[in-house]
């Protein structure tokens, strides 16, 4: 019979603790961009700037706040007491609402990023890399403009006509720029929403349908191609917690201390890992040099110490 101790070692192995930060890239991952109700006006509002929001709520608030999110969105458990009690008095009241929607969500928005797939992700500043073997509950091809799950796609088997079935609703509301109202981007972004947005229970063809809408329109404007966002409404454990990623350098410091709240929860190894702002990891402008400017600063070793090295 197998001890308790002995099973959860080894779903541990799931998540190969030598895996690199381009590596990664092969079979892909899920990412979760960092968020924390203690900074959001609303939980649908992303608050970019920390770095602003540290000298407002001082050191010691923002620090409470920060590391109580961190926890929450690794463990999927944080409750709203749990929350609340490391908020100060003066942010409590604003935040409530806010916090008991977030933490009432067991699956949450994601991404999921491979070689092959745009480096999109909603707010993608910074964040949690999740394993790519989960499966998520719902996927969509393009940015659902959703915290919950939409109703299930009636047709959940290929279809050869929808990637252009959305390219033409996207051609339509670009196609037409006014001065007043939205922008065509917005417009063609909450078009394919209303239009072709349900849930797909297979990850594999919402991102078939991506990678047709990524050839189809690769000539056309930028807001035809859209942004890349592909979401994956995912739940994930700890053991399935990867790393952290962050893009900017000025989220750097937020990243590190991202990595360092987590590895001080439960001691296991991790990457932290600074990827590039562009569309591809391979963009074709620069080739395969692309790939050298993913970046891997952290890493635990098993004997408990933390190193640098290299990727490739």
């Amino acid at each position: 019979m197998t001890r308790p101790r002995q099973r959860a070692s080894q779903e541990r192995q799931t998540v190969d603790p030598g895996a690199t930060c381009l590596g990664l890239f092969k079979q892909g991952f899920y990412v979760r961009s960092f968020e924390c109700p203690a900074f959001q006006p609303k939980p649908s509002v992303f608050v970019y700037n920390l770095s602003e929001q540290r000298k407002l709520l001082g050191e010691t608030n923002f620090s409470r706040a920060f590391a109580a999110c961190a926890d929450g969105q690794f463990r999927q458990t944080a409750g709203f007491r749990h929350i609340m009690n490391a908020l100060p008095e003066s942010i409590k009241r604003a935040s409530r609402s806010g916090v008991i929607r977030a933490t009432l969500r067991r699956y949450m928005p994601t991404s999921f990023w491979r070689h092959d797939l745009p480096l999109s992700s909603y707010a993608g500043r910074f964040g949690l890399m999740i394993d790519g073997a989960l499966t998520p509950r719902c996927s969509y091809p393009f940015d659902a403009f959703t915290i919950n799950d939409r109703d299930a796609c009636r047709v959940q088997h290929y279809v050869d006509t929808y990637a252009e079935r959305r390219l033409h609703t996207a051609n339509r509301a670009c196609s037409n720029p006014t001065t007043r109202g939205p922008s065509p981007e917005w417009r063609a972004q909450t078009s394919q929403v209303i239009e072709h947005a349900c849930c797909l229970r297979n990850k594999s063809l919402a991102i078939r349908y991506q990678k047709e809408h990524e050839q189809l329109a690769r000539n056309a404007s930028h807001c035809v191609l859209g942004n890349g966002v592909n979401q994956m409404s995912l739940t994930w454990q700890p053991l399935h917690v990867l790393g952290v990623f962050y893009t900017q350098p000025e989220d750097a410091p937020h990243a590190r201390t991202l990595w360092s709240v987590l590895h001080s929860i439960d001691h296991q190894e991790r990457v932290l890992c600074q990827f590039p702002r562009r569309r591809y990891l391979q963009d074709e402008s620069c080739g395969a040099r692309c790939s050298a400017t993913v970046r891997q600063y952290y890493r635990v070793q098993r004997g408990g110490g933390q190193g640098r090295r290299p990727v490739i």
